[in-house]
C-alpha cells in the first residue's frame, strides 16, 4: 500500500508528481510542429483559475505551472480538447524538457 507521503513519477519529466511541483516539459511536438503547453490554471485550460484550488486535483501541478503529462485536466494546443483523449500527439508525447 501506497504511504501517504510517497508520490507517483512522472514518465516524461522524471520529477515526483508532488503537491505544486509540475512537470518540466514546456512543449510538446507533432511532425515538424512545436506547441507549447497551456499552464495549470490559464484561462485556456480545462480549468481555468482552478477554483479555489492552488494545485491539480489531478497530477498535483501548481498554479501557473505545467500539468504532469498525461494528466487528464490539461488541454490540447493544438485542437483545443483533452489532450490525453485528443489524439494530436498520437499514443506517445514527444516532448521537449525545460531546465
Amino acid at each position: 500500500m501506497k504511504k501517504e507521503d510517497e508520490c507517483t513519477t512522472c514518465g516524461y519529466c522524471n520529477q515526483q508528481m508532488n503537491p505544486g511541483k509540475g512537470c518540466r516539459t514546456g512543449f510538446i511536438y507533432n511532425g515538424n510542429n512545436i506547441f507549447e503547453r497551456i499552464l495549470a490554471g490559464d484561462m485556456r485550460d480545462l480549468w481555468p483559475g482552478m477554483g479555489t484550488h492552488d494545485i491539480c486535483h489531478h497530477c498535483n501541478a501548481g498554479l501557473g505551472q505545467y500539468h504532469h503529462l498525461g494528466c487528464i485536466m490539461e488541454r490540447c494546443p493544438m485542437c483545443k480538447g483533452q489532450l490525453k483523449f485528443c489524439g494530436c500527439f498520437e499514443d506517445e508525447y514527444k516532448h521537449i524538457l525545460m531546465k
